[in-house]
């Protein structure tokens, strides 16, 4: 009997022991909780993009037989601008970012100047415009508030203008049913850093810097009329742009307003800049309706840029 007492006195005093354990406001777990491994942040940024700079395309010819010496475009494109952006961040320095814009543009018009045997010809086009771009990014934070970025970026600008007005014709003629495409469609890498500070604890600071000294894009265009005493009518060519550029200016202030969701404002700039030297350029035959570029080569070049001012709202999980 005595060695079964003995078990069992041993037995109580190990249940006792670890009871007490378990029940000890100063126990710390075996394992400690890491906390989340992925932290998403989704933002939803809604805007006006301002008038207040152009889009310009300029053609200037090379051929001494062109009907046309010059023509050059340009625009004030407004409109309202929605972005989803969706930022992925880890307990490593390393994040990644995609976003999603698009523009529904205003009712803006196109100005159009014709340099034509030493006159000048003019008409001003309505327009109907679709905008969008995406962007993703692989970000590198270097210290707690700059992050280097590396990411590719796919814009595509398409413009059909059409119902011609305030029509200057001198040696061309125009016509209500004349119309032109303008799409200038591509993508390009980028490189970047980005700065992030707050504030007191309440109000977040965040601005970057991203661009690419070039952009690999092709832009076709097409625009009809008509020379007096001459068949031909319109212009059209397609090409890649053989150099330009692509930068993006972007600043944000936001901060928590309740729980996990925050809101703020944001200011935004972009510009794209191409050009195109020998480019073959063709004309149509409106009576034969054949198509020809009757050794016709034109430089141009392209450029747009834009402000965007708005709000945003952020979700943190």
């Amino acid at each position: 009997m005595k060695p079964i007492k003995s078990i069992r006195d041993l037995i109580t005093v190990f249940l006792i022991s670890a009871f007490g354990l378990m029940s000890s406001a100063h126990a710390l777990p075996l394992i400690e909780d890491p906390g989340p491994l992925l932290q998403v942040e989704p933002k939803v940024m809604i805007g006006y993009m301002f008038p207040i700079t152009s889009s310009a395309l300029t053609l200037k010819m090379l051929s001494d037989n062109s009907p046309i010496q010059r023509l050059s475009q340009t625009s004030k494109i407004d409109g309202l601008w929605t972005e989803v952006v969706l930022p992925v961040r880890a307990e490593m320095p390393i994040g990644f970012t995609a976003s999603f814009g698009y523009l529904v543009p205003g009712n803006y018009q196109t100005h159009e100047i014709y340099h034509v045997g030493g006159q000048l010809s003019e008409r001003t086009w309505n327009t109907r415009t679709t905008l969008f771009n995406l962007k993703f990014t692989i970000d590198f934070s270097f210290h707690q508030s700059v992050t280097g970025i590396l990411g590719f970026h796919y814009d595509s600008f398409m413009t059909t203008y059409s119902e011609p007005e305030k029509i200057v014709p001198n040696l061309l003629s125009f016509s209500n049913d004349q119309v032109g495409r303008l799409n200038v469609t591509g993508g390009s890498p980028f490189a970047g850093a980005m700065i992030e500070h707050n504030v007191m604890g309440a109000v977040d600071l965040k601005s970057y810097f991203i661009g690419y000294p070039g952009l690999p894009c092709v832009i076709s265009y097409e625009e009809s009329f008509r020379t007096l005493g001459d068949d031909t009518t319109g212009v059209k060519w397609s090409r890649e742009l053989s150099s330009g550029y692509f930068l993006e200016g972007f600043a944000q202030v936001s901060m928590r307003v309740w729980r996990g969701i925050g809101g703020g404002a944001f200011a935004k700039y972009t510009e794209y800049f191409g050009k195109g030297e020998g480019t073959s350029v063709t004309n149509k035959n409106p009576v034969t309706g054949s198509t020809g570029t009757s050794g016709l080569t034109a430089d141009f070049t392209f450029t747009r840029s834009n402000w965007i001012f708005g709000g945003l709202v952020s979700i943190r999980f």
